[in-house]
């Protein structure tokens, strides 16, 4: 498993790459506010607290950013966007979009309640070229020590907590930080785990991990159908291991 979490080693630096910084000059792009080198304008029903919040996140996330840095953060038929401008080597770029998709979870979740978001890749007018969903299994979260969970709508709380707990026994020995995304696909439980991909290159890895993916059935999920999915940081698929009945 990563020594860091995922969402550390994602979201800052590509995202701070790929940003173009636009002046808005026009009133009708909100109100505004600035934390340093942050500016987030807003409106449609966003409020001046949830603005300051997601100025605040971002000035910590991007405390490297060598200028200023604006986005647009409004709500639409009860749905938020979050708008920037993004230079047009990186609009198309899949690795920014993976990047785009954690780091609106993240906001969704400790910003917005976890209510509905979506991100949208702007030209330097502001003009949206491309919205990228986020994360649905990013979007809650329950944590003990170094070890977090994230799940999905559609999980309840009560099965990330106890899968939670049994993190916290299995791998008690393993001083790495431990992150895994929860998810349901019809009947089938989907858990993610990054993991190094040359690992899985290893017959007696792919055992342990067959062997896991039974465990976590027959333990956290009372029998239920479950895949274990290794992924990258991004959380894209490397492989996957079903439990087996």
């Amino acid at each position: 498993m990563s020594s860091k979490s995922p969402l550390s080693l994602v979201i800052s630096i590509l995202v701070l790459l790929a940003i173009g910084y636009f002046t808005f000059f026009a009133n009708n792009y909100g109100a505004k506010v600035t934390n340093g080198q942050i500016e987030v304008y807003y409106k449609d029903g966003v409020t001046k607290h949830e603005a300051d919040r997601l100025a605040s996140l971002l000035a910590r996330e991007w405390a490297n950013a060598p200028d200023k840095r604006s986005v647009q953060l409004v709500k639409t038929d009860g749905q938020y966007r979050f708008r920037m401008v993004v230079k047009p080597e990186y609009q198309n770029d899949p690795d920014f979009n993976a990047n785009m998709s954690i780091f609106g979870s993240q906001i969704a979740r400790e910003i917005l309640n976890s209510q509905p978001l979506e991100m949208d890749v702007c030209d330097e007018r502001l003009k949206t070229i491309k919205s990228v969903p986020i994360l649905q299994e990013l979007l809650n979260r329950v944590k003990k020590d170094r070890f977090s969970v994230y799940y999905a709508p559609d999980i309840s709380k009560e099965q990330a907590e106890k899968l939670l707990e049994w993190l916290t026994k299995e791998f008690a020995t393993n001083q790495n930080q431990v992150d895994l995304s929860l998810k349901k696909q019809t009947d089938t439980i989907i858990v993610s785990m990054p993991y190094k991909k040359e690992f899985l290159e290893r017959p007696e890895i792919i055992e342990e991990l067959n062997i896991m993916a039974k465990k976590l059935s027959q333990d956290v999920f009372d029998g239920a159908t479950t895949e274990l999915t290794t992924c990258d940081p991004m959380f894209r698929v490397f492989q996957t291991f079903k439990s087996q009945k």
